[in-house]
């Protein structure tokens, strides 16, 4: 009996302070998908959206939706890293929301709308949940950029507003410390200075991430490598990179089979094709760049190893779905091959600029 009344009273609606049900602010909240970015967004009217910097900093087009379904395709005429935040012009008409013009005090009651998860487009069971989920909490600090509440935010709530008591938007989600609840979001007052300052994204700014990768060299020398790959994205379109790998058993295999390849470092400079967004995107590749080939020969006799290596051109493209890019090259070396590669997005991505 314990448990079915937790269960009851856990699944009541948020109310406000006055004991009432509330949902304003559903239909000022967006759902704006960027690439593989799924965030959220808040209409102030007039054709600007208000959302998260980091949710935009990738480049490429918004799709920003309203509830409805319908959308538009937003362009970014404002943005500031430093306070993580970004304004979309988009082709829509209609009431925005209220911007407050001060931040919350510790202990105001709180909500925010978003989407959280919503990347994973939920069904079955969770089909119609997820998406414009409000959830409520205190202000639990202000600082001077930020404000922390106690409202449940996740992946796919940056750039949601947070409302007041009043219903009006004090704050934008901007990120939560892992496994702690802790949310925060950027000052309302910060938006105000953006409005003013007209600061315009930087044609230069994107992400910069690192992922673990797995590599082979075509034909009887080729051996399996493993290493880090480096990269540095430019609005989703220009894309520098550089990799390391080493062999498994590089001494090992050159005795058993007399010789063993692979490319040990390699840079790159791409030009990305982004295909569809959210869940089913997918980026190609294509690049040329200088690779070190390393070639490793042993004697099955006198267990003696002699090691060489030289630079040579590489030609080559990937695609990207979800976790898994696939990648595969010819190497210009005096034998040529083909280097393939998978690459495992981990860590992924760790700044944006």
């Amino acid at each position: 009996m314990l448990w079915f009344a937790l269960t009851a009273a856990l699944a009541q609606p948020l109310a406000d302070p006055e004991g009432e049900p509330s949902g304003a602010g559903l239909e000022q909240t967006l759902l704006i998908t960027t690439g593989a970015s799924v965030c959220s967004g808040v209409y102030l009217g007039e054709g600007r959206v208000l959302t998260a910097y980091h949710c935009i900093a990738g480049g490429g087009r918004s799709k920003v939706a309203r509830q409805d379904g319908t959308f538009a395709i937003g362009r970014v005429t404002h943005a500031s890293v430093r306070d993580d935040l970004a304004i979309l012009a988009v082709d829509f008409v209609g009431e925005g929301a209220v911007l407050a013009s001060a931040a919350p005090s510790v202990g105001d009651v709180v909500r925010t709308i978003g989407h959280p998860y919503a990347a994973q487009a939920p069904g079955g069971f969770l089909y119609g949940t997820l998406r414009y989920s409000l959830s409520q909490g205190v202000v639990a600090a202000v600082g001077p950029v930020a404000i922390q509440t106690t409202a449940p935010v996740n992946p796919g709530n940056s750039g949601g507003p947070v409302f007041d008591s009043e219903g009006e938007v004090v704050g934008v989600v901007s990120r939560r410390l892992r496994g702690d609840g802790l949310g925060f979001a950027t000052r309302v007052e910060r938006v105000h200075e953006l409005l003013e300052s007209g600061r315009s994204a930087s044609p230069i700014g994107g992400t910069f991430g690192l992922n673990a990768t797995a590599a082979a060299w075509s034909g009887p020398a080729g051996t399996l490598a493993v290493g880090g790959f480096a990269y540095a994205s430019f609005r989703d379109r220009v894309v520098l990179s550089a990799s390391a790998a080493l062999p498994l058993a590089p001494r090992w295999d050159s005795v058993q089979f007399g010789e063993i390849a692979w490319v040990q470092t390699e840079a790159h400079f791409a030009v990305r094709q982004r295909v569809f967004r959210g869940r089913f995107t997918a980026h190609l590749d294509a690049y040329g760049g200088v690779g070190e080939v390393v070639t490793m020969t042993g004697d099955r006799d006198t267990l003696r190893r002699r090691r060489s290596s030289a630079v040579a051109p590489l030609a080559g493209a990937r695609i990207g779905f979800g976790s898994i890019v696939l990648d595969a090259a010819w190497v210009f070396a005096e034998e040529p091959a083909v280097r393939g590669q998978m690459r495992f997005t981990w860590p992924g991505k760790l700044w944006i600029f």
